[in-house]
C-alpha cells in the first residue's frame, strides 16, 4: 500500500468520526431544547408558586394587623382565620421551596449537557481540522 493510499484511509477514518462528532453535536442540541423547554415551565411554576405565596402572606398579614388594631375580644374572633392563613402561607412556602428545587435540578441538568456538548464540539472541530489536514496532504501528494 502506499502513501496515497494510507492517507486516504486515513482521510476516511477523519471523516468517520468527524460525522461521528458531528452526530453528537446535533443530539446534544436536541437534548437541549427538551431540557429548556423544561427549564421554562419549572420556572413558571415557581413564578406562579411564588405569586400564590405572596398573595396568602399579604392576606395574613393585613388581616394580623387589623387583629392587632383590635381590642382582646375581637382578636379572638379573628385568631381562628389568623390560623389557617398562617397554616396556608406556610403549605404556600412549601410549594415555592419545591418549585424552587425543580428550577434549580433543570438548571444543572441544562448545564451538564451544555457542557458535554461543548467538548463534543471542541471534539469535531479538531477532528475536522485533522480531516482537512489530511485532505491537504493528498491534495500535494497528488500535485
Amino acid at each position: 500500500m502506499g502513501i496515497r493510499e494510507t492517507l486516504q484511509n486515513a482521510l476516511v477514518n477523519a471523516n468517520n468520526e468527524r460525522h461521528k462528532w458531528h452526530d453528537t453535536v446535533q443530539n446534544y442540541d436536541g437534548v437541549l431544547v427538551g431540557l429548556k423547554a423544561k427549564l421554562q415551565h419549572a420556572e413558571t411554576k415557581k413564578a406562579g408558586a411564588d405569586s400564590v405565596h405572596k398573595t396568602a402572606s399579604d392576606e395574613y398579614r393585613e388581616l394580623l394587623a387589623h387583629s392587632n388594631a383590635q381590642d382582646h375580644s375581637a382578636q379572638q374572633a379573628l385568631a381562628p382565620e389568623i390560623d389557617n392563613l398562617v397554616r396556608n402561607v406556610n403549605f404556600t412556602l412549601g410549594i415555592v421551596h419545591a418549585a424552587g428545587e425543580e428550577v434549580r435540578q433543570e438548571q444543572r441538568k441544562v448545564e451538564e449537557i451544555q457542557t458535554l456538548r461543548a467538548s463534543a464540539q471542541m471534539s469535531l472541530t479538531a477532528a475536522t481540522e485533522r480531516w482537512e489536514q489530511i485532505k491537504k496532504q493528498i491534495e500535494d501528494a497528488n500535485r
